[in-house]
């Protein structure tokens, strides 16, 4: 049985499949041929009978992923997902700037009351202008 497989070679021993074909040199099994080999193998087609009449058929979602149709959208959510993070980055830039400021016209008030030592109802005459 081991010798069925192995078949002599100008450089020694050679793998030959039974079950795949070889396209090389004196029947080698190439990687073109494996990589065929495995995409004939994930091919799954189904088969109905309708009336004595034989139907082949696929599920959807086989034939967009075989065919690599969802690929577009796959770069529609990362655009969707760079716009988000990018919105929120940009947010956070503005909020921070907004209660930097806010604190910064806050200390500028209380600095002006101390120096003109208002107190009680005095002190809310200077406010936000």
């Amino acid at each position: 049985m081991l010798f069925r497989l192995l078949k002599p070679n100008s450089i020694g021993w050679r793998f030959v499949s039974t079950e795949i074909k070889g396209t090389g040199k004196q029947g080698e099994v190439t990687q073109m041929d494996i990589l065929k080999w495995r995409e004939g193998k994930t091919k799954h087609v189904r088969e109905i009978e309708f009336g004595g009449q034989k139907q082949k058929w696929n599920y959807r979602s086989e034939l967009v992923k075989r065919r690599g149709l969802d690929n577009d959208h796959k770069y529609i959510w990362m655009a969707f997902g760079g716009l988000i993070i990018i919105g929120f980055t940009a947010f956070v830039a503005v909020k921070t700037s907004v209660i930097t400021n806010r604190r910064q016209a806050m200390t500028e008030r209380e600095q002006m009351r101390k120096m003109l030592h208002l107190e009680g109802e005095d002190r809310k005459k200077i406010g936000v202008v």
